[in-house]
């Protein structure tokens, strides 16, 4: 039986709400605060990014700050709207302590703390929120193991850390165990071999439902030149399939051992499973015919696990996965040419919170939301020079998206090529669907670029995020002028 233990769920989850510094909530460190005032009922919320049942949060105040907590609430539930959410807990002291453990047993995705009155401050340095779960165990252990290699793959899964093999030079080599069923993975280890050189830069690790594990959403990367012995990464997917690659061409691939670990069994996504195919290049035989509706400048990446399409497809009726109303259970949302928009729709990202994947020279992310088009290095955003960056915005709620205007830095056009936009739910961004096609052609040459996600049925999402991406072992650099999400 797994030993039980608390976690707190809350670390380095996204904050939102009045005041600045919101991450310092999250960020693990007592002695960072963020603080908001003096405003009426000032909140923050804390996204936890799955459902989970809490029983305690603790609250961690200012040493020598102003710690009056008369009439504050906590709630927790599933609407990314606080005040729609049930009260689980409360402080109602003038002087709070620095330490404030507040009973909450309740079910939720979303935590808000609120200070009821007017002209209030609110000032916080640390809110954990505390769950009893079961420690995670290692589901890979003697799991079938595939991949190229001489020596025998299950090596990686035999539980011995001194048993180890190895691909070959050859392009982005990979490994892929199946778990025989789908768990909720949490993370994922790698030992390395000590004595032989540890280059994992530019490497990813993919979970997913489809036995072709190259095909599977990426979950987690590692980019480490002199890399450790053992690499932990954070894993979190409901996946059968887990896949160890390395991008690049003349690459070799050393491991020991690979462990899996879950909180558990993990719900079954279909009923039955497709038989692993004979060659790791065969895509799942059930929906050959999705793979035809994807645009042919789509990479076989972004396509999500074929096979949770079947509940939702007719096999009979090929004609209506392209229809627009299936569009939101697929990977990518293809563009429609032509598109009528409705009228009226909205700018739903300007002021909103964003992030990116680094900064550099001041090219903040929150430039791309700002409501400034202008094309210069002081207005736009820049990454630094890194393998596939990314930016994001969290709209704050579910919206229904018809298109995403990307404006470009000029005098730095070339910078936005395979740009590729996401629109979804998930604070993971590579976990949503992919929307329209990727910028390529002559398309990064323009100031405006537009990414039509849905014309009459709209793409709904929370998250919209934007990537380079490249599969050649380089570096990039993106820059974001302005992204305007359109819509209602």
């Amino acid at each position: 039986m797994a030993a039980v233990h608390a976690e707190n769920v809350a670390l380095n989850k996204l904050v939102t709400g009045h005041g600045k510094d919101h991450h310092k909530v999250t960020d693990g460190d007592a002695n960072t605060c963020m603080e908001a005032g003096a405003v009426k009922n000032p909140s923050i919320t804390i996204d936890l990014g799955k459902e989970v049942t809490t029983e305690s949060i603790v609250m961690t105040l200012g040493e020598g700050r102003k710690r009056k907590y008369k009439n504050t609430v906590i709630r927790l539930g599933n609407s990314p709207n606080a005040k729609e959410n049930p009260i689980c807990g409360g402080i109602d002291e003038k002087e709070s302590e620095v330490h404030n453990v507040v009973a909450c047993e309740a079910t939720g995705r979303y935590l808000s703390i609120t200070k009821v009155g007017k002209q209030r401050w609110m000032i916080l340095c640390e809110v954990e929120v505390n769950v009893e779960e079961s420690a995670p165990v290692n589901i890979a252990l003697n799991k079938p193991v595939r991949g190229p290699g001489e020596v025998d793959p299950n090596l990686l899964t035999d539980g011995k850390t001194d048993t180890c093999r190895t691909t070959g030079q050859r392009t982005n080599p990979h490994v892929t165990i199946d778990l025989a069923s789908h768990h909720d993975v949490t993370k994922v280890v790698l030992t390395l071999n000590p004595s032989y050189p540890r280059k994992f830069s530019k490497t990813v690790v993919r979970a997913g439902s489809n036995p072709n594990g190259k095909q599977n959403p990426i979950c987690a990367r590692i980019d480490e030149r002199k890399a450790p012995v053992t690499i932990e990464r954070e894993c979190v997917k409901n996946a059968r399939y887990v896949t160890v690659q390395k991008i690049g061409k003349a690459r070799g691939m050393m491991l020991c051992e690979v462990e899996v670990y879950a909180e558990g069994e993990g719900p079954e996504v279909l009923p039955t499973e497709p038989a692993p195919p004979p060659i790791e290049t065969t895509a799942a035989p059930t929906v050959p015919p999705i793979e035809t509706t994807l645009p042919p400048t789509l990479p076989v990446e972004t396509t999500a696990a074929p096979t949770t399409l079947e509940p939702t497809l007719a096999p009979t009726l090929p004609a209506e996965t392209t229809a627009a109303p299936t569009t939101l259970d697929v990977t990518t949302v293809k563009t429609t040419e032509g598109c009528e928009f409705p009228p009226g729709l909205q700018s739903l990202a300007i002021g909103k919170p964003a992030s990116q994947s680094s900064e550099k020279a001041g090219g903040a992310a929150e430039r791309a939301v700002d409501g400034d088009k202008t094309s210069s290095a002081s207005t736009c955003t820049q990454t630094d020079k890194q393998f596939q960056p990314h930016w994001m915005v969290d709209l704050g709620e579910v919206k229904d998206i018809h298109k995403v205007e990307l404006s470009n830095r000029m005098d730095r056009f070339y910078r936005i090529r395979n740009a590729e936009v996401r629109v979804g739910n998930s604070p993971n961004f590579e976990e949503n669907p992919v929307c329209g096609q990727r910028v390529g052609g002559k398309r990064p040459r323009q100031e405006t670029i537009t990414v039509t996600c849905g014309c009459d049925v709209p793409v709904k999402g929370r998250y919209v995020s934007v990537q380079l991406i490249d599969f050649k072992d380089k570096d990039q650099i993106l820059h974001l002028c302005e992204v305007d999400v359109l819509g209602f």
